[in-house]
């Protein structure tokens, strides 16, 4: 829940990031995930969607294993 929470909040710098991938169609690189459109201006993310794209995603238990 809280990803959607920190993803959907158009005020924090991670949402501002999101909101430019769907224009730009990549977030840092990488396919941005799928999203809902309800009105204009409104935007939302399935959280069935995001665990798809977050699992998608390389993980690592230390910074030195990402390198």
């Amino acid at each position: 829940m809280l990803a959607v929470h920190l993803l959907i909040g158009s005020g924090n710098l991670l949402g501002q990031l999101v909101g430019n991938s769907r224009i730009q169609g990549s977030l840092c690189g990488e396919r941005p995930p799928k999203f809902v459109r309800i009105g204009k201006k409104t935007v939302r993310y399935l959280i069935n969607d995001l665990d798809e794209w977050l699992n998608q995603r390389e993980r690592y238990e230390t910074i030195a294993q990402e390198q």
